[in-house]
């Protein structure tokens, strides 16, 4: 098979410099270190243009989000498999007679068109009967693999011991932004303190890929919960309480500088220097959030807990307690907002109406308010003190909430001086540690985990935020099950994340038909003597009469069989004549393998006890053995069986074992039990109300901790470990729908609404054929190569293939919707100055006098704009590039440059 190179070429239609440009690339695009797209496609910036800027630069930058928006998509691997083989063939033509020839290294060429592709799902699989947990496909839990370390890579549940089952609060698959893009994190800064941290959003699951209690036909999810964990890991504290420098007393808070031993406690910073005051956003569930509230625990609840030695605190940079308290709030709207300026709250205008005089001792003043609806009509008055730790909230008369949060004032000699930093939440969650999320979640419950910033100071409190823990308090019973398309939701409300169940992984070209077919014939014909023609006459034919089976697959030469290996696609095993089983003894006897030779239409006999080998599936070594046992002959036959039913006894046992994991020796086994009733005629069953007589044995060889599957009887519908299921079954047939390759039960973490199809097959295409598989994914076989190899006949002999023309290709599509979904109404890429998230990453358009994110991004840099022609396209610190210029022109070409070099640095 070809390796195929995915390429996509993205048209970009707006601005000048765009024309004509032409891109390949695939992974993430930076512009100078500076991440624009991700790895997988989602933006990564926003363009910011000044609300009072001139139209040009509003041209300027959407010309920049056109290029950002083409460039949002990821490069997609695509594989093709080569069907249409079995009429390969070759012609011997001169001397020397016939003859063979090789035909071997088949390879297709496709030409693939991907206009981009559409992340935010991970995937991944478990056996039938197997454990979600940090190893995978082992049918494990507590083995040295399947637990994550207590001190270096804590689960969640490490901190919640006592709500879940012992022994296996360690056991959790752990999903990180590595494997799930949804988890990557915002730029995390205090714009005040000019500080910057790391942060991790992580997931983590735990389950059982099982059968159904009470339906052994069908496969779920069963005990399945998670958890949500939020670490900031810049340093082994987090983020502290506050940001000043707390290793003197004297830049504490006034009430606590006359105690040395306050020294190094972060808490106890100056209310302006506490980290809740500055607008420090964090990612928190798939969304932005502010940390509008920090309150640690006291000492006695930090000494008291299961992480520090009860009586002791936080005397080292790792040591750990909970407790305490956080609101993380979603802000709507924000700004500075002058006295008669307003704020609008969905259908609400919020007003400032004034500032109070000082309080002094360094308060901060009240912020005096009126609410409005859409007639104008006032419909509150009240006053937000900014010194409070939670945001002002009250109901409006539609029942919605309205949420207000003033983090500064400035109370101003004159009206025109007094403003307030002020914003609008839509949304706010209060956690307290211990306690339910809220009512809304009532098995979720928080846990924050907090640490010492500095313990080498007398102050051993817990003053820095290093996790915030959301987890499924409720152990769930067997009963709880996830069928094929169901999902897990973390949190109930709102849906952040999900963990959805798949299914089986194997689709219908995965399967064989697989059957055995009871029959009575007479004067069944059989070669005695495989050397000899089919001439139906002498010593070397017999004639058989009695029950035969027939065993067929749809593959052809599925089975191989005897010593010699001899192919066939289907073959009878003699049962007998059902009265006596020594009157055909000199033909055939019970047991005895029937197949029909490879070359002419006579039917030869293997003995009893001769192999059987199936190849249609993976073929490996412990995949592949058949046995057939009866009481004559089987040494084994009483443990390989089960007493008869009623007054008839079970004459044999017809058997295939199978490989159940990817580990060689793990395999379970079917057996079909053939009965002789009194007719004596064979039959797999003694009446149609006897509808559990297949047996199944569950996984053998490496020991499992799953529930044990054991020794059972199975319904029609039923699936083996390896994925092979019971079709159907009568008196006289027996149908499987054999797993041509090990099956798996498949998983995907996902955000609510989110596309979880990961394949597409289409085909087979022959030579020219293409086809459309979705979502702009064009599949076009250009050519179709094969080798011939080495060509056995007699001298000066010539072979000449045949049968290419039926070679087909069947390709791949791991993701058939592949366009970067991007949503400009509620995640636009191009915002004005004055709605800036001024943590992110950010393209500035415009000069300072028009855009005042340009203007804090100039202040404090060597960078001017003194004249007409000058323009500036660069990079400046960490997460800003400015592109503007002295005037509206100027802005323009910088753009122009901008797109260029983005451009050049995505090809």
């Amino acid at each position: 098979m070809k390796g195929l190179n995915v390429k996509r070429i993205a048209a970009l239609a707006a601005g000048a410099a765009i024309l004509g440009a032409t891109l390949a690339y695939a992974g993430a695009v930076t512009y100078s270190n500076t991440p624009i797209i991700s790895a997988e496609g989602a933006p990564q910036v926003k363009v910011v243009v000044g609300a009072n800027a001139a139209a040009s630069d509003g041209v300027a930058a959407a010309n920049i989000a056109a290029l950002i928006g083409n460039l949002a998509f990821k490069s997609q691997a695509i594989t093709a498999t080569v069907g249409g083989t079995a009429n390969l063939g070759c012609t011997v033509s001169g001397a020397g007679g016939a003859g063979t020839c090789a035909v071997s290294n088949q390879k297709v060429t496709l030409d693939v068109t991907v206009p981009g592709t559409i992340g935010g799902v991970n995937t991944f699989n478990l056996y039938i009967n197997d454990w979600i947990d940090k190893k995978l496909e082992n049918r494990l839990i507590t083995g040295a693999d399947d637990i994550y370390s207590s001190t270096v890579d804590r689960s969640p549940y490490y901190y919640a011991q006592s709500s879940v089952s012992s022994g296996l609060w360690a056991s959790f698959r752990k999903v990180s932004a590595t494997d799930y893009a949804a988890l990557s994190s915002p730029s995390v800064t205090d714009p005040y303190a000019n500080k910057q941290y790391t942060e991790e959003q992580t997931l983590w699951f735990q389950g059982q890929g099982a059968y159904d209690g009470s339906n052994k036909k069908a496969l779920v999810a069963q005990k399945v919960k998670g958890s949500y964990q939020v670490d900031f890991t810049q340093d082994d504290a987090g983020i502290p309480a506050g940001t000043c420098d707390a290793t003197s007393a004297l830049n504490l808070a006034t009430s606590y500088q006359n105690n040395s031993d306050n020294a190094a406690n972060y808490a106890y910073c100056p209310d302006t220097d506490q980290t809740a005051r500055h607008r420090v956003h964090v990612g928190f569930l798939g969304d932005t959030y502010i940390l509008s509230s920090m309150s640690p625990p006291s000492d006695t609840v930090c000494a008291a807990d299961n992480i520090a030695s009860a009586g002791n605190l936080l005397t080292t940079t790792t040591s750990e307690c909970f407790g305490g308290s956080i609101n993380l709030a979603k802000e709507s709207a924000y700004g500075i907002v002058h006295v008669g300026e307003n704020l609008t709250a969905g259908a609400y205008t919020l007003k400032l109406v004034d500032i109070e005089a000082p309080l002094g001792a360094g308060a901060q003043s009240e912020a005096s308010i009126a609410i409005y609806d859409s007639t104008g009509a006032l419909l509150k008055e009240d006053k937000i003190d900014p010194n409070a730790g939670s945001s002002y909230t009250w109901t409006a008369p539609d029942g919605s909430k309205i949420r207000i949060k003033v983090y500064k004032t400035n109370p101003g000699y004159y009206a025109y001086a007094k403003w307030a930093e002020m914003a609008v939440y839509s949304q706010e969650f209060t956690m307290n540690d211990g306690q339910q999320l809220n009512s809304d979640n009532t098995n979720w419950y928080v846990r924050l985990v907090w640490r010492n910033k500095d313990p080498t100071y007398t102050s051993k409190s817990a003053d820095s935020l290093r996790k915030i823990i959301l987890f499924d308090n409720h152990f769930p019973s067997p009963s709880e099950e996830l069928g094929s398309g169901d999902t897990y939701n973390v949190i109930t409300t709102p849906v952040a994340f999900q963990l959805q169940f798949g299914g089986i992984t194997l689709g219908t070209s995965d399967y064989d038909t697989l059957s055995m077919q009871i029959s009575q014939q007479s004067g069944f014909t059989v070669q005695t003597n495989y050397d000899s023609q089919c001439t139906g006459t002498g010593s070397a034919i017999g004639y058989l009469s009695g029950n035969f089976m027939m065993v067929q697959s749809n593959v052809k030469s599925a089975f191989l069989l005897g010593a010699d290996q001899f192919p066939a696609q289907s073959f009878y095993i003699y049962l007998g004549n059902g009265s006596s089983k020594s009157s055909n003894a000199s033909v055939a006897e019970d047991g005895d393998i029937i197949f029909q030779k490879p070359s002419g239409s006579c039917y030869y006999k293997l003995d009893y006890l001769q192999s059987m080998y199936y190849m249609a599936g993976d073929a490996s070594s412990y995949d592949w053995v058949m046995t057939y046992a009866n009481a004559t002959y089987s040494t084994n036959y009483t443990d390989a069986v089960v007493s008869g039913v009623g007054s008839q006894p079970q004459q044999s046992l017809f058997s295939f074992t199978e490989a159940a994991s990817s580990t060689a020796g793990v395999t379970d086994t079917w057996g079909v039990p053939i009965y002789s009733d009194n007719d004596y005629k064979a039959k797999f069953l003694l009446s149609t109300s006897a509808t559990r007589q297949v047996r199944y044995a569950g996984v053998s060889g490496v020991g499992a901790e799953m529930p044990p599957i054991g020794s059972t009887t199975a319904e029609i519908g039923y699936y083996s470990e390896r994925g092979t299921q019971l079709a159907g079954m009568d008196t006289q047939s027996v149908v499987f729908n054999r797993a041509r390759k090990l099956g798996e039960l498949k998983f995907f973490v996902k955000s609510q609404g989110a596309n979880t199809t990961t394949a597409t097959t289409v085909g087979p295409l022959a030579v020219n054929d293409s086809a459309n598989v979705g979502g702009g994914v064009t599949i076009k076989v250009d050519s179709i190569t094969s080798t011939v190899g080495t060509c056995t006949a007699g001298p000066n002999a010539q072979c000449t293939v045949t049968g290419q023309s039926g070679l087909m290709a069947t390709p791949s599509v791991t993701a058939a919707n592949v366009r970067t979904a991007l949503d400009p109404a509620s995640a636009p890429l191009v915002v004005l100055d004055s709605q800036a998230d001024i943590s992110a990453t950010l393209i500035v358009v415009g000069g300072p006098a028009v855009n005042t994110v340009a203007a804090s991004t100039m202040q404090g840099s060597s960078l001017t704009l003194v004249k007409a022609g000058d323009y500036i396209a660069q990079p400046v610190g960490n997460n800003r590039i400015l592109v503007a210029g002295f005037n509206g022109v100027d802005t323009t070409t910088a753009a122009n440059k901008f797109i260029a070099d983005l451009i050049t640095a995505a090809q």
